[in-house]
């Protein structure tokens, strides 16, 4: 696939192969040679490369849709033309085109998906704003843990979900870095943490995960939330997992309450991955 813009000639396959795929990447164009990539870590990929770079009159290539200070950005630095994919809800390429700035949005035959965290400590969805992306909330994010010290692997809308960003706590105290977050995002968005997250293939060394790491946070009553992203071997659907998960922790004793339950157990499916995590009451 090629695209003309900008007086250039570029071609999206080739791109694609300097460009990470396991987070947003902005490379620079010129003569329809890619002469630097940048990634989102701290700001916006496309923000590092026009302050690191000298752009003017040049392409630039985003794995998603710019978000509008990025387009602003841009556009200032005098960019000939922006070519990005069709992934997320950036408000930018509508803003670009007002600025003057041509853009084509492009949908290569193999896209690259941002790879799901190994672990999943911190789990932020969201959605319904077409002026926020996953993107915004990820690096938000990683500059947010980075100003206290923590080191974490941010990954935006894993496998292409939109609404989502997850979370693995790589050096610092996952549970500083959820409230955080909490504080930061939780009046906006769902922001969970999870306790117990790996790759199973069967449920009965799930049960015994459960029972040393969440039976131990429950206070009774209980209820379980379940969210099944990706169906794996363990649970194709949130009500079987759901059931499985209560019905491990009422066999040590616990009660239920899904109605009115002092601790709210989540849990997240995504593929092999499973994550179980507690939320209780305060009062």
């Amino acid at each position: 696939m090629k695209v003309t813009l900008g007086g250039q000639t570029i071609d999206v396959e080739e791109v694609l192969k300097r460009i990470s795929s396991t987070t947003v990447a902005a490379a620079l164009i010129k003569d329809g040679e890619v002469v630097a990539v940048e990634e989102t870590g701290g700001e916006h990929a496309e923000k590092k490369l026009v302050r690191k770079h000298d752009v003017e009159g040049a392409v630039i290539f985003v794995t998603a849709r710019p978000c509008r200070y990025c387009a602003e950005a841009m556009a200032e630095a005098g960019v000939a033309g922006v070519v990005y994919l069709g992934k997320g809800r950036g408000y930018g390429p509508y803003l670009l085109e007002r600025l003057g700035v041509p853009c084509v949005e492009v949908h290569p035959s193999e896209p690259p998906a941002w790879r799901p965290v190994p672990r999943l400590d911190v789990l932020i969805t969201f959605g319904g704003n077409p002026y926020l992306t996953e993107e915004d909330v990820a690096a938000r994010t990683y500059a947010l843990l980075t100003g206290i010290g923590v080191e974490a692997e941010v990954v935006p809308a894993p496998n292409n979900m939109a609404g989502r960003v997850e979370v693995m706590v790589k050096r610092g105290d996952p549970d500083r870095a959820h409230g955080r977050l909490k504080e930061t995002f939780g009046s906006v968005f769902k922001v969970r943490r999870f306790q117990l997250s790996g790759d199973y293939e069967d449920r009965e060394s799930l049960a015994e995960d459960v029972l040393e790491v969440v039976e131990p946070l429950i206070e009774d009553p209980f209820a379980v939330r379940a969210n099944v992203a990706s169906p794996g071997p363990t649970f194709s659907g949130s009500k079987e997992a759901e059931v499985f998960i209560g019905d491990v922790l009422t066999s040590a004793g616990h009660e239920v309450d899904l109605e009115d339950p002092r601790t709210l157990v989540h849990v997240d499916v995504l593929g092999r991955r499973v994550s179980v995590g507690v939320e209780r009451r305060d009062g």
